[in-house]
């Protein structure tokens, strides 16, 4: 179970993840010392604080990519990043590629994906007594197979 201070800082990290929380600033909220703050939440999440914290921003930022046509400039200020730089090496260190790449790659396979979903909701409402559907099936699984593959050989953090 996770401490409850360690869970009130989470929880403020999330609500206002648009912030550049510091670590002063959370030690605060947990009402605890800086070193005992810190040390505290590596234990509980098993990262450091100012990880989490790009993680968070990083995650939220990746939403971003996906879901909006924003430019790399105004999803990093949206985030607190001072510099589009800065967000694109925290990007890049936190995924593996950069934002640009992300949002890219996203595009190429989701329609993909998409269908793949389709189809596998079609076989499973059929069944898959059927061999005709097991073929398809079968078929689905080494494309998304192949897929996953090549994301992963282009970058095994993703």
């Amino acid at each position: 179970m996770v401490d409850p201070r360690i869970k009130r800082v989470k929880k403020y990290m999330h609500k206002h993840q648009k912030e550049r929380i510091t670590l002063k600033k959370a030690s605060e909220i947990a009402n605890l010392s800086s070193n005992y703050f810190s040390a505290l939440f590596k234990k509980e999440v098993g990262i450091n604080f100012s990880q989490y914290s790009r993680l968070i921003r990083i995650k939220k930022a990746m939403k971003l990519l996906r879901k909006t046509s924003f430019s790399n400039k105004e999803i990093s200020y949206e985030f607190g990043f001072r510099h589009v730089s800065g967000f694109c090496r925290e990007f890049k260190r936190v995924t593996g590629i950069t934002p640009s790449v992300y949002r890219k790659r996203y595009r190429l396979f989701r329609p993909i994906q998409t269908i793949i979903d389709g189809i596998l909701r079609i076989v499973n409402a059929i069944g898959k007594n059927d061999s005709a559907i097991v073929r398809i099936n079968n078929k689905i699984q080494r494309i998304d197979k192949k897929n996953q593959f090549t994301n992963s050989k282009k970058n095994p953090n993703f």
